[in-house]
């Protein structure tokens, strides 16, 4: 009987353990931790000197970030290539928009990191945070 009783014990106890987040993912992600490379954001301040400044200065970031903020840097991203260029939209490529959305978060005053942002890994775990 101890032995049937340990062994459910043990199988509860392993499904339990399966079914808490890890540590890691856990913790959640936000512009603040770093989430583009700064050479990500120099080849997006090129691309933002042609398709974007003529709309779209520094400070106009700044006044509407408070809109995106708890959102996801995917939404971001999504939005910027459903919509712009405004004559245009989904011109650009993905690279492209990616580096963009990083030189936004640089003149946000958001640190750049190791790792490159990637538009088909993690944007939906990194959370939009005001500057």
């Amino acid at each position: 009987m101890k032995t049937i009783l340990n062994s459910i014990l043990c199988t509860l106890g392993l499904a339990l353990v399966t079914t808490l987040p890890s540590t890691a993912a856990a913790q959640e992600l936000t512009l603040e931790d770093g989430v583009y490379t700064e050479a990500q954001a120099e080849s997006g301040e090129q691309v933002y000197q042609e398709f974007c400044l003529g709309c779209h200065n520094e400070r106009f970031y700044r006044q509407a970030w408070s809109k995106w903020e708890d959102r996801t840097v995917e939404q971001f991203w999504f939005y910027i290539v459903g919509e712009m260029p405004q004559d245009n939209p989904g011109f650009l490529s993905d690279q492209e928009y990616t580096d963009v959305t990083a030189f936004i978060f640089s003149i946000l005053g958001f640190p750049a990191g190791d790792t490159a942002l990637d538009p088909y890994d993690g944007m939906d775990q990194i959370k939009i945070v005001l500057p």
